[in-house]
């Protein structure tokens, strides 16, 4: 499943996969995002990787939305971690001119 959506937001502006699922990740992912941008010398976050219960997350930053990957447990984080990537450079061009007409 693969999500795109405003960084400050979470709503979500399309999906591919599960649906029913994206509004909650997108909300969680991008808490995560925003809370580590607050952290004072924290660095540029590169690629978030987040396990939990349910699931794999890998979220990466586009422009102003977030990218979001999500697989099963079963799928390595390296595996998810280069579809988000490659994601990220298909929509880089799109997304950086969104708005700018």
């Amino acid at each position: 499943d693969a999500l795109v959506f405003p960084s400050r937001s979470g709503l979500q502006v399309g999906a591919a996969g599960n649906t029913a699922t994206a509004a909650t990740i997108a909300a969680i992912a991008c808490k995560v995002w925003q809370s580590h941008e607050k952290v004072e010398d924290s660095g540029p976050l590169g690629c978030l990787l987040i396990e939990c219960s349910e699931g794999r997350l890998a979220v990466k930053s586009v422009a102003s939305f977030l990218v979001a990957c999500c697989a099963d447990t079963a799928v390595p984080f390296g595996a998810l971690k280069k579809k988000v990537e490659n994601l990220h450079a298909s929509l880089q061009w799109p997304l950086q001119h969104i708005g700018q007409q």
